[in-house]
C-alpha cells in the first residue's frame, strides 16, 4: 500500500498524518481537508509512489507546491513545526 511509506516516515519525525482511502474522487477529498482547515494535503499516486515522491498542496499559499520527494517535503514539515528559538539581547 502507498500510503504506508509516507505515513512511517512522518511520525518517525513526530509529524501527525492521516489517510483518506475512502472511494471518493480526489477534488472531493481536497475539499473535505480544506473544511477541516488541514494545512497541507499531500496525494501519492501510483507515479510518485515509484518515484518515492509526493505531491503537496499548501493551504496558505492556496496552491500545489509540485511534486517532490517525500525526504524534502517532511523536512520542510519539521522545519515548520520547529519551536522558534529566540536569541538573547546581546547577540
Amino acid at each position: 500500500q502507498t500510503w504506508g511509506i509516507p505515513q512511517r516516515r512522518s511520525l518517525g519525525q513526530g509529524l501527525r498524518a492521516r489517510a483518506d482511502l475512502s472511494s471518493d474522487k480526489l477534488g472531493a477529498k481536497k475539499r473535505a481537508a480544506r473544511l477541516m482547515r488541514v494545512p497541507y494535503i499531500v496525494a501519492v499516486g501510483d507515479r510518485e509512489a515509484q518515484e518515492g515522491k509526493v505531491a503537496p498542496w499548501s493551504r496558505d499559499t492556496q496552491g500545489d507546491l509540485g511534486a517532490m520527494p517525500l525526504e524534502d517535503f517532511t523536512a520542510r514539515l519539521v522545519a515548520e513545526a520547529a519551536t522558534p528559538r529566540i536569541l538573547p539581547k546581546d547577540a
